[in-house]
């Protein structure tokens, strides 16, 4: 069985409007030296609006308090496979 490996991104935005943007490292695993959004990978069973606010606490070292998510659910079927739409 090959592995699927499930990554989400997020827009911060601050009260002027202005959206957070990191410059990824010269030895990040993909696109170093690359501009990108904070986020990263969900684990097996783990809830994507925890996930996000994770990866945006240990990238930035920032504490979202109010997120909006646009569209997403996550589960674990009967057959454990971990389903996140």
């Amino acid at each position: 069985m090959k592995n699927t490996h499930v990554a989400q991104k997020t827009i911060i935005l601050n009260q002027q409007g202005k959206f957070l943007a990191l410059l990824r490292g010269a030895s990040a695993p993909t696109n170093p030296l690359k501009w990108d959004l904070p986020g990263g990978g969900v684990e097996f069973g783990e809830d994507p609006g925890s996930s996000i606010l994770r990866e945006i606490k240990e990238e930035t070292g920032l504490t979202v308090k109010q997120p909006t998510p646009f569209d997403v659910e996550s589960q674990i079927e009967n057959d454990n496979e971990f389903w996140i739409t």
